[in-house]
């Protein structure tokens, strides 16, 4: 029908140039075609390991920002633990916490916190250093040193332990579930013990 000249006489001079290239045209146009397939899922390549990249960079703000609170709330316990803050370790401590002390003995949260209430050791000072946290969903391992040093009895100390403790996050905040605290051979001197 389109190949009858004369109805091509009646089309507008632009409609003839396309009907008697058409087979190129349509060439061109499959051409298109598959470039816009190869396009298209170069966009959608791009697009998926973009949003990959981008998850993953929101989950490492996320871990800093837990990091930072982790590191804050183990300060403020360094300073519960030298003044005898029961108010904050009972905060912070989770009510299924357990401590393991240098001599390898348990204590849940109520005794711990009493253990600390009626220490005879008096901090002058105290303070964790080398910290490092490792952060897995809503849990949390803290891996430091802690140094202090006070009297025990009117007796001059200085310690040194190295401690592993496990958080748990709690809605907008983290909890201590575990700890334990031991003694680097060596590094405890108690000067004139009684």
């Amino acid at each position: 029908m389109f190949r009858d000249p004369s109805l091509i006489k009646s089309f507008s001079p632009l409609f003839v140039f396309l009907l008697r290239r058409q087979k190129k045209i349509l060439n061109i146009f499959n051409f298109l075609k598959g470039q816009t397939k190869t396009i298209m899922l170069k966009i959608i390549t791009v697009s998926v390991f973009a949003a990959i990249i981008l998850s993953c960079n929101s989950k490492d703000k996320s871990n800093k920002g837990a990091e930072a609170q982790l590191l804050r709330l183990n300060y403020l316990y360094d300073s519960a633990i030298l003044i005898h803050d029961t108010g904050f370790l009972k905060r912070v401590y989770a009510d299924d916490f357990v401590y393991t002390n240098p001599e390898g003995k348990l204590l849940n949260k109520a005794e711990q916190i009493i253990s600390i209430t009626v220490s005879e050791m008096k901090w002058d000072a105290g303070k964790s250093e080398d910290v490092k946290v490792k952060i897995y969903n809503d849990i949390a391992v803290m891996t430091g040193a802690f140094r202090a040093s006070g009297t025990y009895r009117g007796n001059p100390i200085s310690i040194h332990e190295r401690y592993t403790a496990v958080w748990k996050q709690k809605d907008t905040t983290w909890q201590m579930i575990a700890e334990q605290g031991n003694i680097i051979a060596g590094s405890m001197d108690l000067s004139n013990p009684q």
